[in-house]
């Protein structure tokens, strides 16, 4: 046994030349490998000393009777650790945070008096970042992405968040019993890129397509299936297209968008959602032009007296200015020969056909009277309404009374209506007495006190003849009925606007109207 004058001699040699001792450092680590204990001892024959602030290591430390010296590197390694801020456990030595094992690992593990613990082994640290892999499936209306995070090896894989845990500073993401480098930030336009299935529908599919397919097709361990790989957008701007045509007094027109291959109906760009920047036509994905639609839109709202007929819209031949507003406002344009003859008719007066005379005229016209019969017809064909302004005395009557008997020569034309001074009765009834036989046009006076008898019996007569005055004074009964046509002689009796007469006449209701 050493004597006690042994040991009073080693006890002051060691306080005059102290030995060196090397720190152990023990690692261990719960299986999950949510925390990693520390625990730095240094032992001697006569005992042991344990750290208990890494930070205030001793350069000399006393076991027993005897001093040691820590070396610089040592208490160097020990400072290091206490910059990670541990908690010290009497029980487990220094407790250190989840988010710090993998640097705690990667520094130790080089170190050549560590200690682990398998369990402490068995915690892998890859710097390689995880990496992204998409599986990507399409349906009619949905693209399915499955998201999942792998590591390098392929041995790692992560399906779902709840797998994996991510701390803000950290360079690292804890998954199981391993530590990996954090994936890159990535950012797409349709989705988030997280571990998980999401589903795109509506605008999503071709924003995914446009902006993020080729960036996920670059991951060699990503699948894109072909009922995606089959779906195009078509991004080129708008081509609006009208198909017009002209048939008897009304004017029809349809709207449609060019884009490509595809014909888009107006109505179906008008019913898109306010939000919507996207249609689809079978596998293709079409960009809606909105601010050409809302242009185009505004222009056809323009028009006066628009109706919607199925997919097309009609407005009666008196608004083709509107019409035409609309037609040299867009791209193409595809007119049918009857409108085309009709603008050209409108133009230039001298285009309008002759149709031959009805064969209940008994009278011969001169050719400028069959022409103006002509423009008269013209005006009925289209449901448009005229001013005939000739010379006195060249046959206005007469030209009027066949574009009536022509009218009236159909089986569902109403009753007409013809308007003149008094002193023109007598006249009108005369020339209907010479061009015309009673049966072939049936007429009557509507003055005096048969009035109501007239109206009672109004459709057993082609025309009724009365006078301005008599319009002033029972427009509210004459404004009822719809008249087949209203004939206003002598219609400078309308010339003031404010006067009851022209306030009255402008109420009747007829199919046709001619001054």
């Amino acid at each position: 046994m050493p004597s006690p004058l042994k040991d009073a001699f080693g006890a002051l040699f060691s306080r005059v030349f102290p030995r060196t001792l090397d720190v152990d450092v023990n690692l261990d680590a719960i299986p999950s490998g949510n925390h990693v204990y520390v625990d730095a001892v240094v032992r001697s024959i006569d005992g042991s000393y344990r750290v208990t602030d890494l930070g205030a290591v001793p350069a000399r430390i006393k076991i027993g009777s005897r001093h040691f010296r820590v070396s610089q590197k040592n208490r160097q390694t020990l400072r290091h650790l206490a910059d990670w801020d541990p908690i010290f456990d009497p029980q487990k030595g220094f407790v250190f945070n989840e988010k710090d094992v993998p640097e705690i690992l990667n520094y130790l593990r080089s170190k050549q008096s560590l200690r682990s613990t398998p369990t402490a082994k068995s915690i892998t640290v890859q710097d390689a970042p995880l990496e992204f892999v998409h599986e990507v499936q399409g349906s009619a209306n949905e693209v399915e992405i499955k998201t999942s995070l792998t590591s390098a090896d392929s041995k790692v894989q992560v399906s779902d968040e709840n797998q994996m845990r991510v701390f803000g500073d950290s360079r690292y993401a804890h998954v199981g019993s391993g530590f990996f480098g954090k994936p890159e930030a990535t950012s797409y336009k349709a989705f988030e890129p997280r571990p998980g299935t999401a589903l795109l529908s509506g605008d999503q599919i071709p924003l995914f397509l446009l902006y993020d397919l080729k960036r996920i097709q670059k991951s060699p361990k990503s699948e894109v299936s072909p009922s995606v790989l089959a779906q195009e957008v078509i991004t080129s701007p708008f081509e609006p297209k009208v198909s017009v045509n002209v048939d008897g007094p009304w004017i029809w027109f349809d709207v449609r968008y060019n884009a490509e291959r595809f014909s888009i109906p107006y109505q179906r760009i008008q019913t898109t959602k306010a939000n919507q920047q996207f249609i689809r036509e079978e596998d293709t994905w079409i960009q809606v032009d909105k601010a050409k639609h809302a242009d185009v839109a505004q222009r056809i709202q323009d028009i006066p007296e628009l109706e919607q007929v199925s997919n097309r819209f009609r407005t009666p031949t008196r608004h083709f200015n509107e019409v035409q507003a609309l037609l040299e406002h867009v791209a193409k344009i595809d007119a049918s020969d009857a409108y085309r003859q009709f603008i050209k008719s409108l133009e230039d007066f001298s285009q309008i056909e002759e149709p031959p005379l009805p064969a209940e005229f008994l009278g011969q016209l001169r050719d400028y009277q069959k022409h103006g019969y002509a423009w008269l017809w013209f005006l009925h064909k289209y449901g448009l309404n005229g001013i005939l302004a000739d010379e006195m005395g060249l046959g206005k009557t007469a030209q009027t009374l066949i574009a009536l008997l022509e009218a009236h020569s159909f089986s569902n034309a109403g009753t007409s209506l013809i308007v003149c001074p008094p002193s023109v009765l007598s006249a009108w009834e005369d020339d209907i007495r010479k061009f015309t036989s009673v049966t072939n046009f049936r007429t009557t006076r509507y003055v005096g006190s048969n009035r109501r008898s007239v109206l009672s019996g109004l459709s057993q007569y082609d025309a009724v003849l009365t006078t301005y005055n008599i319009v002033a004074r029972d427009i509210d009964t004459l404004s009822q009925i719809a008249w087949e046509y209203v004939i206003l002689d002598e219609a400078q009796k309308i010339k003031n606007n404010e006067t009851a007469t022209a306030k009255a006449c402008k109420r009747l209701i007829a199919s046709h109207k001619i001054a």
